[in-house]
């Protein structure tokens, strides 16, 4: 009816959305992420990855999601300014990613392009600079766009505002994987204590 219960892999997927955009939010506000470095290139590996298997083993590590996992636990909870904001990015990027698993030629062109970009040398930053050049290429292009909110001398500076759009796409990349799980966003409104109380169990789990 309105996507199915909240499990494990399905809840981790939304987790690692929310995460990119807590990374988002950071970058537009600070100019820079703090202690995400480990996470980060997790993450990256797995956006560039095109094997099916690999994906569904990254998904299952809990320890690569935790950022976000615990912005998922406050969702039954009266949530503060920040997390409303990182909230709003991730309802609006679910129909983001909907248009774009609707283009089919441009989901091919992003297929194309990820064996080149993981084959530029292993280095964050020009991963990072050209998955947010593709963005600007592709998603930027669809007819929903997402207006980040941030400190505009920050925003304003052509690097950074291609490490955003590179941290979008990693939001997408698992959103997608979210919504092949059954995923929907009237689910942000009908159940956001399942999402909250699945994403606390997972903490918990590694907390023991």
């Amino acid at each position: 009816m309105f996507g199915s219960g909240y499990f494990r892999e399905k809840t981790l997927a939304l987790a690692g959305s929310m995460q990119a955009l807590v990374w988002v939010d950071e970058t537009a506000t600070h100019g820079s992420l703090q202690d995400a470095t480990g996470s980060i290139d997790a993450n990256l590996a797995l956006f560039l990855s095109q094997d099916p298997a690999e994906t569904e083993q990254a998904i299952k590590q809990i320890l690569d999601f935790q950022t976000g996992l615990r912005v998922l636990a406050r969702l039954s909870s009266p949530l503060e300014a920040e997390t409303q904001r990182q909230l709003g990015y991730l309802i609006q990027l679910v129909q983001v990613a909907t248009q774009f698993s609707r283009n089919g030629q441009m989901m091919q062109r992003v297929g194309e392009e990820l064996p080149r970009i993981a084959s530029l040398e292993n280095d964050r930053e020009t991963r990072l600079q050209a998955i947010g050049e593709l963005y600007e290429q592709t998603i930027s292009t669809l007819e929903t766009r997402i207006q980040v909110q941030g400190a505009q001398g920050y925003l304003r500076q052509p690097d950074i505002a291609t490490n955003i759009r590179a941290l979008l796409f990693l939001s997408i990349r698992f959103l997608l994987l979210w919504q092949q799980q059954g995923g929907k966003r009237i689910d942000f409104l009908l159940r956001r204590n399942s999402i909250a109380g699945q994403a606390s169990d997972l903490l918990r789990s590694v907390t023991h």
